[in-house]
């Protein structure tokens, strides 16, 4: 409590007795004639006024101390009330309070763009080394040049990092294929695998496949990009920052498909409707009916479920989750090797993974390095 940018003097108790009997002095002057008063209501009033005489010096007493009690300890409250932003030590109440908002802003978030990165080859080499075991079936970006051991081998499992001893063996899976004709390695982003496995002392990761990064560079790209850009061949990569959500179940229209169509291709659009947006976006309305994105990357049904932090319904509807996550393009095409179809390619996106920071970096503690969450077991 301050005066003119100065603190006060705490008031003592003859300050605070001189202030109640000048509050007093304030009150009305006019008589009462108690006579009259007992005179009126009867004998019986007057014995009643007998007792209360008697006790009226013990009733100023407690009054008055009382008054004393209320204007000392408002006197203490108010400084407590005024003290600035800082000073002191904030309870645990106002700290446990700080998280408001609609369950999607509160609930578990997950990291930041700037904090999932594309790794070095010198980064994966030394968490190969020290976390392999830690570290397995987990997925990473890193950017580098990969070399085939055979150059010219389009067909070759086995690869290194160029540019530098890193200590680690890489092994080309999938369909990806790192050169064409005579050369030998190529830079570019990849998306790889860390494994337990061992060749010849050094720790062994998997390639995937290539990232296809965004406009900027970096680990991410935007589902605006990959809407209207090209999107790279049958089994590439690309990592977004976005918002995933689905609309309610709804009735699925019956389709034949051709005889010779692969057994293991995704549902899109049935029984219910799975977006990817770059902003939150909310596809069903509140009476129930829902609708699609003016942007947004539709993905294999049930992606939701498996791949949405903390999903949770939202009355009708469901709660728009945001992640980094790890898109693969497939062709989805039902047509078999032998089936006449207009449609042979049909390329769309489906996720892969859901990146999350490593933690506790030595190598770089002030930047996280992307790792995945597997799929669920059964899916």
């Amino acid at each position: 409590m301050t005066q003119a940018g100065r603190p006060m003097k705490m008031p003592t108790d003859e300050a605070i007795r001189e202030m109640l009997e000048s509050r007093a002095g304030h009150l009305d002057r006019r008589s009462i004639d108690l006579a009259t008063i007992v005179a009126d209501a009867g004998p019986r009033a007057s014995v009643r006024l007998g007792h209360a005489l008697r006790l009226a010096p013990r009733i100023s007493l407690v009054a008055s101390t009382l008054a004393v009690v209320l204007v000392a300890s408002a006197l203490i409250a108010i400084p407590l009330f005024n003290r600035p932003t800082g000073s002191g030590t904030p309870s645990r109440l106002a700290d446990a309070s700080g998280a408001t908002g609609s369950p999607s802003d509160v609930g578990r978030p997950s990291p930041p763009t700037s904090s999932i990165r594309l790794l070095t080859p010198a980064e994966v080499g030394e968490l190969a080394r020290t976390r392999s075991r830690e570290l397995s079936t987990k997925i990473a970006g890193v950017r580098g040049r990969l070399a085939l051991d055979a150059p010219g081998c389009s067909t070759c499992a086995s690869a290194t990092f160029a540019g530098g001893d890193f200590g680690v063996r890489v092994r080309i899976v999938g369909s990806l294929r790192t050169s064409g004709g005579t050369s030998s390695a190529r830079t570019s982003a990849w998306v790889i695998r860390f494994t337990p496995e061992v060749d010849n002392g050094l720790p062994i990761v998997e390639a995937l496949g290539e990232l296809r990064t965004g406009m900027s560079g970096g680990l991410t790209a935007t589902v605006d990009e990959l809407l209207y850009d090209e999107v790279g061949a049958v089994g590439s990569y690309a990592a977004v920052d976005g918002w995933l959500v689905r609309t309610p179940l709804h009735p699925c229209a019956s389709f034949v498909m051709p005889s010779g169509a692969p057994t293991d291709l995704p549902t899109y659009g049935c029984p219910d409707y799975d977006y990817l947006t770059d902003k939150e976006f909310q596809p069903t309305a509140p009476d129930g009916s829902s609708r699609g994105p003016a942007k947004g990357i539709l993905l294999p049904s049930e992606s939701y479920a498996k791949w949405a932090p903390d999903p949770a319904q939202l009355g009708s509807g469901f709660e728009p989750r945001r992640a980094t996550f790890l898109l693969q393009l497939v062709n989805t095409s039902p047509c078999g090797p032998t089936d006449r179809c207009y449609t042979p390619r049909l390329l769309r996106w489906k996720i892969a993974a859901r990146l999350e920071p490593i933690p506790k970096i030595a190598l770089a503690p002030s930047t996280p390095i992307p790792s995945v969450v597997p799929p669920p077991s059964g899916r």
